[in-house]
């Protein structure tokens, strides 16, 4: 049997984790970048998108490609501040939590998507839906692709015994990811 409190923390931490793995990267990168003294903006947006992309694990990389999809390549040449991302993730998840505590599951996911073009949320989304995969993989009721969760979501919750579970252990995973937000910034 699965330890389910492990699973959600393991989970909610990732939320922070991983975008914090690809922005030290990012920036390590663009310090290598900065020193070479090179020139040409464009050229080093894609030098740094591809280097880190490269090197990235399987899983760290999905996550990335979901995440960040809305990202300018012009944004790789910045130096991006995890803090910062911590901050906006620490609010959103705050957000998500009091939603899905007081409305349920079906209005958080809506909301997520609402703010679909945000980084947090699309992290949050994503780790929500591979953590139910986890739980409920074998199954079949969740995929793990963070496009069909609302669907899934939606066909789940009409077992009402089944529904609060969900939105018990999401809200523990979203709350160990709230205090991993706070403990990176």
């Amino acid at each position: 049997m699965t330890n389910i409190d492990k699973k959600c923390a393991e989970y909610g931490f990732k939320v922070c984790d991983y975008p914090k793995k690809i922005y030290d990267m990012l920036n390590e990168e663009l310090a290598k970048l900065k020193e070479k003294g090179s020139t040409n903006i464009l050229n080093d947006a894609e030098a740094i998108q591809k280097n880190v992309s490269g090197s990235l694990p399987d899983e760290v990389k999905n996550f990335s490609k979901y995440v960040f999809k809305y990202v300018k390549i012009e944004k790789f040449i910045e130096e991006r501040k995890f803090s910062d991302f911590a901050n906006e993730c620490e609010s959103s998840l705050r957000k998500v939590l009091g939603i899905l505590s007081t409305e349920g599951i079906f209005a958080s996911i809506v909301w997520i998507e609402s703010k679909k073009e945000e980084e947090s949320y699309r992290a949050i989304k994503y780790q929500m839906s591979k953590f139910l995969h986890e739980i409920f993989g074998a199954d079949g009721r969740f995929s793990g692709d963070p496009d069909k969760l609302r669907d899934e979501v939606l066909e789940v919750c009409s077992d009402i015994p089944q529904m609060f579970f969900i939105k018990q252990i999401l809200e523990q995973m979203l709350t160990y990811a709230l205090y991993r937000a706070r403990s990176l910034r």
